[in-house]
C-alpha cells in the first residue's frame, strides 16, 4: 500500500504476498543502481533469486559445502561469541577471571552481569582455548 507519491505507508510484512514480491523486485532494482559494488551485488542476487527461485544462500554464493558446519549462521554466532568472551575478559581484567566467572567458580560483579548474561545466552564455550581462539580471530579479522 502506497500513498499518492508512491511511498510505502504499510510495512511490507503486512502486505499481501504479491505486493511484497513487487516491493522486493523494486528494491532489487534500486540496489543494483547504487554506486557501491557490494550493494549492487546484493541487488543482483536478489533479482536473480526472484527470477529463478531456489535457495537465497546459493544465489549469494555463501552456501556451506556438503557436510560442513560452517554455515553463515555458525560464522556469525562464532563472531558474537568471540566478542562476548573478549568483552567479558576486558571487563574482568583477565581471561582467567572471565573464565572463572563464566564457569561459575567466582561471582560476577553486578556491573558486569549483563556481559555474563549475554555470554551465557549465546552459549559461549568456557575454556582457556576459547579465549585464545577469540583473541586470534580478533587480531586477524575477516574482510
Amino acid at each position: 500500500m502506497r500513498n499518492a507519491f508512491g511511498t510505502l505507508i504499510v510495512s511490507p510484512g503486512h502486505m499481501p504476498r504479491e505486493e511484497r514480491i513487487g516491493v522486493l523486485r523494486a528494491l532489487a532494482g534500486r540496489l543494483q543502481g547504487d554506486p557501491r559494488l557490494d550493494v549492487q551485488w546484493l541487488g543482483a542476487c536478489l533479482g536473480d533469486w526472484l527470477q529463478r527461485g531456489g535457495r537465497f544462500e546459493e544465489h549469494l554464493g555463501i552456501k556451506a559445502r556438503p557436510g560442513s558446519r560452517r554455515t553463515a549462521q555458525a560464522i556469525i554466532l562464532e563472531e558474537r561469541q568471540d566478542n562476548a568472551l573478549l568483552q567479558l575478559a576486558c571487563a574482568m581484567g583477565s581471561d582467567a577471571k572471565a573464565l572463572s566467572v563464566l564457569r561459575g567458580d567466582i561471582d560476577c560483579p553486578p556491573r558486569h552481569a549483563s556481559l555474563l548474561e549475554e555470554a551465557l545466552r549465546i552459549d559461549c564455550p568456557a575454556s582457556r582455548a576459547a579465549f585464545c581462539r577469540a583473541r586470534q580471530r580478533a587480531s586477524h579479522p575477516r574482510p
